[in-house]
């Protein structure tokens, strides 16, 4: 119940359009469809995720339109005169598969001068002409269709903008305001040189305090659902004194707190207006340099910002603010030293499982092909998981930054483990051997399907909610948050689209078939992604375009030269 009242996606109407229900709202309205029409209601989740599901649109178009490309290749491959015939897998009969194979003795062209030598001859193996050709063809309209596709995704992403009005539209933030100008009306009044200004939210640099404020509310709400009330009750059974105990240290605890001072870390301001924010952001704009050193020289007077009591002026980083939702409150006022520090152990970390990754692929592969797709498809969701965890140790400042630190490194986990390592595991005379086209396809078969399957079924979140979650949670509360939904990354899930899209271009001399198979794999993912969203994953922040896979279709360009 609480799931499906308290989690799920849901929206009201409002004159002609709906909007998306915020928590907490009384009137909690209809669940949004499982599939819908238009893109521009996933803009309620977002303009990111709107465009994630544009692209996969596009991309479906781009692969079908690609495979009609090659057609002529299928065709040459199908020739009598080249390659093989297999009745076990006809998708070899449509590939670059050839015959393994005689060998012959020789006494001409031996290396080094040898007079007598063994060469190895493949009867009818010679790639066709027409075969090459369409395949450049097949790469040129890709290209000048993603370019195309990339004019018409901006004007998209900008009508998406300007349809939903969000707080970041209205918003700056000041990244480095002195430490104690803690007076709102300061910042008002500062501020109001480019307009009406509406909100001004400092941030203290007090997470000491809020860990402790969270830690008393776990605590008053255990010892409510106990029954007790927050004294410290010696007749009480030994679950409950321990919970009395933690209740009486905490407060000690924030009695203390509250008696230090905490530092302005973050200044927001919001205006009226769009208008003067876009001026204010045009008109503060600055060097970093500038801003890390404080170098006026250049700056107009009236934009240098200066307490009452100080004869000093600062000059101000100004940047536009992320969505309240995307910011990570947590993380805004960690050290810069110990955040390069975690980072580099956590680079260290993934490179260390990158090299471990590698060589399960070589055991794998000298077992059978098809227990190295197997392997392939559980490290993707055995790294996506190790890698969000890696992220989180680098204690990024939004859920936008997590989510494009955590694309570089899956992209170039997946792009590794599922094309570069059984290629450069492959010796380059054994391209065309059956063995080697079975292990491709067998690779992009669960690459393209076998993600998308065990996301539908859910079956760690089945597992988790229904399983495990009665057996660890002592009280109500801690069941419902595991019933909170399947968490998710928009991060992963562009990493999963360019590793599709990287393996069906890659390949497509060898095994054109890959086109089609790519294009019906993004046609499945996006009606499983939807109802997902709609149905089963646990709700995220909204998510802005900066939060998209910027190089998904420029490296889908830089593919088709492969």
């Amino acid at each position: 119940m609480h799931f499906h009242e308290n989690v799920l996606p849901r929206r009201v109407k409002e004159g002609e359009h709906y909007r998306k229900v915020a928590n907490g709202e009384e009137n909690r309205g209809e669940f949004y469809p499982r599939y819908t029409s238009t893109l521009n209601v996933l803009a309620h989740f977002g303009t990111g995720i709107g465009i994630y599901f544009l692209q996969l649109r596009i991309l479906v178009g781009l692969l079908f339109f690609g495979a009609v490309a090659v057609i002529f290749t299928i065709t040459n491959y199908q020739n009598s005169e080249y390659g093989i015939k297999s009745k076990a897998n006809q998708l070899i009969s449509i590939s670059a598969a050839c015959s393994n194979g005689e060998s012959y003795n020789t006494t001409l062209g031996c290396a080094d001068g040898e007079s007598f030598c063994t060469v190895h001859y493949r009867a009818n193996c010679e790639l066709p002409y027409v075969a090459g050709l369409s395949d450049l063809v097949m790469s040129l309209f890709i290209m000048v269709a993603i370019y195309i596709a990339q004019y018409f995704e901006n004007k998209f992403e900008q009508g998406l903008n300007d349809a939903v009005q969000t707080a970041s539209d209205y918003s700056i933030m000041v990244a480095d305001p002195d430490g104690s100008a803690d007076d709102p009306d300061l910042w008002q009044q500062f501020f109001s040189q480019f307009g009406q200004v509406r909100y001004v939210t400092i941030a203290r640099k007090n997470k000491s305090l809020c860990e402790l404020v969270v830690k008393k509310h776990v605590v008053t709400r255990k010892l409510t659902e106990f029954g007790k009330i927050p004294v410290l009750n010696p007749y009480g059974r030994a679950s409950e004194l321990a919970w009395l105990k933690k209740y009486e240290d905490v407060n000690k605890e924030l009695v203390n707190a509250y008696k230090l001072k905490y530092p302005v870390t973050k200044v927001f301001v919001t205006f009226e207006y769009e208008s003067a924010q876009k001026k204010c952001l045009s008109e503060m704009e600055v060097p970093d340099i500038s801003a890390l050193l404080d170098l006026e020289s250049n700056i107009d007077k009236k934009y240098l910002f200066r307490l009452p009591d100080s004869e000093s002026t600062s000059v101000l980083d100004v940047r536009k603010a992320s969505e309240p939702n995307d910011i990570k409150w947590e993380n805004i006022e960690t050290d810069k030293v110990k955040k390069s520090a975690v980072k580099a152990f956590g680079n260290i970390c993934v490179v260390i499982s990158l090299v471990g990754t590698y060589f399960v692929i070589i055991y794998s592969k000298e077992v059978s092909s098809i227990l190295l797709a197997v392997v392939i498809a559980i490290m993707d969701v055995l790294l996506a998981a190790l890698f969000e965890t890696i992220t989180d140790w680098g204690t990024p400042k939004t859920e936008g930054k997590k989510q494009s630190s955590l694309q570089i490194k899956l992209f170039a986990a997946r792009l590794l483990i599922s094309t570069v390592f059984p290629y450069i595991l492959a010796s380059w005379d054994k391209f065309l051997d059956v063995e080697f086209i079975t292990q491709i396809i067998n690779i992009q078969l669960s690459a393209c399907f076998l993600s998308p399957l065990i996301n539908f079924f859910d079956f760690g979140g089945v597992i988790g909610r229904n399983v495990i979650a009665p057996i660890v949670s002592q009280t109500q509360a801690e069941l419902n948050s595991k019933w909170s939904g399947t968490n998710w990354s928009l991060a992963e899930r562009y990493t999963v689209v360019s590793k599709i899209l990287f393996i069906s271009l890659f390949y497509a001399l060898l095994t054109p078939i890959s086109l089609v198979i790519g294009a019906t794999s993004f046609l499945l993912l996006y009606y499983v992604d939807r109802y997902l969203l709609m149905r089963k994953w646990a709700p995220v922040g909204m998510l802005d375009a900066s939060s998209k896979f910027q190089n998904t279709f420029d490296f889908s360009i830089e593919c088709t030269y492969i």
